[in-house]
């Protein structure tokens, strides 16, 4: 079996916001699962949540599951070049959940 592995690489991020402080949510705790013989975080399963269409469904469960946060910010970050930089991320603000 062959893979095509690219050189970059996108991933989701979730902060909880408390006052000015923004505290990156370890996704585990995002999206809690029994074991299945295979890890979904490791398998990239949050990248979903980066979709608009799904951000009032996401920011409402974020709202539930962690109600000691003021707001939320989910975050597109990047491995531009994983080879040549991988201590390199570049993150942009898919939305904010207030």
């Amino acid at each position: 079996m062959f893979f095509n592995i690219d050189k970059s690489y996108g991933f989701a991020e979730v902060y909880g916001v408390e006052g000015s402080k923004q505290i990156l949510l370890d996704p585990h705790d995002i999206l809690e699962t029994k074991a299945v013989g295979y890890d979904n975080i490791h398998r990239n399963v949050l990248v979903g949540v980066l979709s608009r269409a799904d951000k009032a469904s996401f920011c409402r469960f974020l709202r539930r599951k962690f109600p000691s946060y003021d707001e939320f910010l989910v975050v597109y970050a990047q491995y531009p070049d994983l080879i040549m930089t991988p201590d390199r991320i570049l993150r942009q603000l898919a939305y904010r959940c207030q």
